[in-house]
Parts: structure tokens; C-alpha cells; sequence
């Protein structure tokens, strides 16, 4: 039986989060593919830009803001100084502090919900440890400030939950989405998870009917975005994301690879580059 809590609240795939070494040089490979980027903004030690789709979905590109500070987070990273700070949290920083010295390719994704308080009730209910909220906001190159909540359970197998503040265009501006290569939208991320024992079980418990199996895959349906967890062989690919082609034939998939990101698009996409 559905909570009303998820009921109400409802969950929408928000973005995927990629890591990049150079956000200039990560904009002009992703424009190269013919995808359009738009500038983001900066926040602490981060700058961003997004490529948004038609469906509302989106690929945030983050970057630490300068080559110094960079390497001193992948140093920071390299002799577990990052985890042991995040290991002291008990909020959403527990699970940020470790993107800084990420490597360059996808990190995390993102679901949006209308109340990440009510959710988190909900949660706790069934169980399922929570990290405390934090408020986040970013200034844009227009002078305006985006502003939202970020939250959501300790288990990393499952999303960061994210609830605007601000209206959601300041934060996710659509006045990009017509890419050159004709993508529309996140069609399929493809998780393969770090622990996949019980792994449905637990994304039941959250997401209930949105949640099914089939063929040993874990497919969570979230608006016209399908999130798809399966085992793999290959643990240095977590992350692959299928992108949809309005008019394409979803069976003919082109793979591009870029910042270290799998993307799959339709062939008859016009795809115009395959950056490492």
C-alpha cells in the first residue's frame, strides 16, 4: 500500500551530477556532441553549467572553481582526509564533502520532491536512516540567486532529494533545451549499484509502486525518466545515461563517451562528436 506521504509528494528525476576537471573545456566537448550548455553559476568552492532537456531533466557539469584547489581536494580525497571529515556529519554534507575530490564522470543523481521534511517523516517511519536538510543557493551570472533544500537518506544506493525554494526556472533555466543532436531528455539512467543485495527491497520501501524487477534489473519509474539498477562486472563504471531523441529509434544507440560519462543517444541523433 502506497504511504500518503509518497503519494502527496510524488518523486521526479531532477539531474545527473558529472564531475569535470575544467568546466570550460567540459562545455565545449559536450557542445562538440551538439548539446546545448548553459552557464550555471558558483557556489563555495564550485561552478557549474547544465544542459537541460525538453522534459525537464538535466546533466549538471561541476567543477572546484580554480586548478589549485582542485588538486588539493584530490590530494585531500587521496589520503582519506575528505571521507573522515564527511564521516563526522550527520547531514546531507556527509554525502557532498566527498564530490570535491571525486574523479572526473558522473557522481550522483537527484530526485525532486515537493517536501523533503515530509518525506523525511515518511522515511524515518519505515525505517530508513536520514541525513539532516541543509539550505544551498547560487549566484547566477544575471544577479539572481537560486535557492533550494537538499536531503535524503544515509544509504548511498539511493538519490539525493532535493525541494526548490525559489522557483525552479531561476535554479533550472529553460531557454536552452534545443540541442543540435535533437536530445529531448534523460530516457534511462543505468545504475550499477555497490551493493545490490536487497537492493530492491530497500528501494521498495521508499518508492513503492514506482519500484519494479524484472531479469534481475531494478527499474524505478520517475515521471518520463526510468532509473535502472544492474550488476556489473566493471565497478569503474557506475553510472551510464540514455538520452531521448524525439522521432529516433530507441533500439539504434550511438555511444558517445565524454568527461568520462557513457552516454547513449539514438543513431539518428545528430551527433557531431566522441570526446574522451
Amino acid at each position: 500500500m502506497v504511504s500518503e506521504e509518497r503519494a502527496v509528494n510524488g518523486f521526479e528525476f531532477d539531474h545527473l551530477v558529472v564531475k569535470v576537471a575544467s568546466l570550460e573545456r567540459a562545455i565545449q566537448d559536450f557542445r562538440a556532441a551538439g548539446f546545448a550548455v548553459a552557464p550555471g553559476g558558483s557556489h563555495g568552492l564550485t561552478e557549474n553549467a547544465l544542459i537541460v532537456f525538453k522534459d525537464g531533466t538535466y546533466i549538471e557539469l561541476l567543477a572546484v572553481q580554480n586548478k589549485l584547489k582542485s588538486k588539493l581536494m584530490r590530494l585531500a580525497s587521496a589520503v582519506g582526509f575528505l571521507s573522515f571529515q564527511a564521516s563526522r556529519r550527520s547531514d546531507i554534507y556527509s554525502r557532498l564533502i566527498p564530490w570535491m575530490g571525486a574523479r572526473v564522470g558522473p557522481i550522483d543523481w537527484c530526485v525532486r520532491v515537493t517536501s523533503l521534511e515530509q518525506i523525511r517523516r515518511a522515511w524515518e517511519k519505515y525505517g530508513v536512516a536520514c541525513l539532516d536538510s541543509q539550505s544551498f543557493h547560487r549566484a547566477l551570472p544575471d544577479g539572481r540567486s537560486a535557492k533550494w533544500l537538499l536531503g535524503g537518506g544515509k544509504d548511498s544506493e539511493l538519490p539525493f532529494l532535493l525541494e526548490d525554494i525559489s522557483e525552479r526556472t531561476i535554479r533550472v533555466p529553460d531557454s536552452s533545451t534545443d540541442h543540435e543532436n535533437g536530445a529531448t531528455g534523460i530516457r534511462r539512467l543505468i545504475i550499477h549499484p555497490k551493493n545490490h543485495f536487497g537492493l530492491y527491497r530497500r528501494l521498495q520501501t521508499v518508492f513503492a509502486s514506482q519500484i519494479s524487477e524484472t531479469e534481475g534489473k531494478v527499474n524505478l519509474s520517475l515521471g518520463s525518466s526510468i532509473v535502472q539498477f544492474c550488476q556489473s562486472s566493471d565497478a569503474s563504471e557506475r553510472f551510464a545515461v540514455e538520452i531521448s531523441v524525439a522521432d529516433a529509434d530507441t533500439t539504434k544507440l550511438e555511444i558517445l563517451r565524454i568527461c568520462n560519462t557513457q552516454i547513449l543517444i539514438p543513431r539518428s541523433g545528430t551527433v557531431r562528436a566522441n570526446t574522451p
